[in-house]
């Protein structure tokens, strides 16, 4: 990706655009994962709210030598996912295995 360089030199600056950046950039794609397990609208804008919290509070532990920008989101993402009551392990195991494209936003931010 082109841009990883750009947002691994914010996110070890400690940059607070870092996180603008980061929603700007990911959160379609992110809350497009999201709904894909959880087709609860609400709450897969709340699960996207909270995922952005933790990772900008999160910023500092990013490790650009173990894994992109990208699947460190998604990773933190889908552990909040995962605690959610509308959770689907099966859901996500067939998305993950039969159904993974990619990643399109399904609805507009402008709620959120």
């Amino acid at each position: 990706m082109e841009q990883e360089p750009f947002i691994t030199a914010l996110l070890q600056k400690k940059d607070t655009s870092a996180f603008c950046f980061l929603y700007d950039t990911y959160a379609a794609s992110l809350y497009g994962f999201i709904i894909k397990i959880i087709p609860d609208k609400a709450l897969a804008a709340q699960l996207l709210e909270q995922s952005f919290v933790t990772i900008c509070s999160g910023l500092h532990l990013y490790d650009p030598l173990k894994e992109a920008v990208f699947s460190w989101m998604l990773r933190i993402t889908l552990r909040h996912c995962s605690t959610a009551e509308n959770f689907d392990k099966a859901q996500l195991l067939q998305y993950m295995t039969t159904d993974m494209r990619p990643l399109k936003m399904q609805e507009p931010l402008a709620a959120v």
